[in-house]
């Protein structure tokens, strides 16, 4: 819900700054905030706060707001008059597709880092990530 939040409160301040400076300055900026943001997240422990992670994701509601508003803008005002009934069902289809992605980083992630686990600690991580994909092979123990 925070990022969903946040989101909307950067799309309306990028698009008003979207015919001021243009595409490229905010959607770097929205992605950077959105790659700083997922940087502070990877380092969460059982320890880290409640507020902590939730300020990341708003603040990643945020950059996705800023980038996402003006790319989509910037693509459906550079396309011909004609062809935008076309353009925007594919950009549609290609944010789905990048979505699909994420979905599937996340399950091999998940699967990977159960196999570690299971695994123990003194185990090759390369048969961590074999079996996360779901192969029977398994690679020779580092030496």
């Amino acid at each position: 819900m925070p990022f969903a939040l946040c989101a909307g409160i950067g799309m309306p301040i990028s698009g008003r700054l979207f015919d001021k400076i243009g595409a490229r300055p905010l959607a770097f900026t929205g992605l950077a905030v959105v790659s700083i943001s997922l940087f502070i997240l990877s380092g969460i422990s059982l320890d880290t706060s409640l507020w902590v992670i939730i300020l990341c994701i708003c603040i990643m509601g945020l950059g996705m707001g800023f980038s996402m508003m003006p790319l989509n803008t910037h693509v459906l005002s550079s396309a011909p008059r004609r062809l935008v009934s076309r353009v925007t069902p594919m950009t549609a289809a290609a944010q789905q597709v990048v979505v699909s992605f994420a979905g599937l980083t996340g399950y091999l992630t998940s699967q990977i880092t159960s196999h570690a686990a299971s695994a123990g600690a003194n185990a090759n991580p390369l048969n961590a990530v074999v079996a996360g994909y779901g192969t029977r092979s398994s690679c020779p123990r580092a030496s």
